[in-house]
């Protein structure tokens, strides 16, 4: 019995994850956006969830891998870094 409901948990959270958008967004130090992470930076993860009542999260790495930023935001402007307004 244990087994069925860890595998109903599992299969229930892996569904919940695949309704969430992710978007990665390069950014040169200016903090405008760059098509190519060659030219980048650092880049963004943001996470977008399915549900509405989520804060939308985001985090911001190095090339290195080292956490640059990370936070909250209520929107992105996917152009312009400076223009992106962060929640809390």
């Amino acid at each position: 019995m244990k087994r069925i409901l860890l595998l109903i948990s599992t299969i229930t959270s892996c569904a919940a994850y695949t309704q969430e958008r992710v978007d990665t967004l390069y950014y040169n130090r200016s903090g405008l956006i760059v098509q190519n992470a060659l030219f980048a930076d650092y880049y963004r993860i943001a996470l977008y969830p399915a549900d509405s009542t989520r804060h939308k999260e985001f985090k911001d790495f190095y090339h290195s891998g080292e956490l640059r930023k990370e936070g909250y935001f209520l929107s992105i402007d996917s152009l312009d870094d400076n223009k992106t307004i962060l929640d809390g």
